[in-house]
């Protein structure tokens, strides 16, 4: 390999590496027209995403729940008591 092939192109280097506010208008118009997109599927993807979402809570609550109400003590210790 030569070492200009490993060269950085200097037109390629931009000056301010910080990205200009219209590609960040950009940027937000492509994900709220992806969002807009997503919702309005026939198969309603965000609502069953949801619904999901809220079963996976409550079933985390539950076993919290339960975790706390287990008698939690050592095996040795419940062997004394017996």
């Amino acid at each position: 390999m030569a070492e200009d092939e490993l060269r950085p192109d200097p037109d390629d280097l931009a000056p301010d590496s910080s990205p200009s506010s219209e590609a960040l208008a950009d940027q937000s118009d492509n994900l709220t027209h992806s969002f807009v997109r997503l919702s309005n599927l026939p198969t309603y993807p965000l609502d069953r995403l949801s619904r999901y979402e809220a079963t996976l809570w409550r079933q985390a609550c539950q076993v919290m729940f339960t975790l706390r109400c287990l008698d939690r003590r050592k095996p040795w210790e419940r062997i004394k008591l017996r």
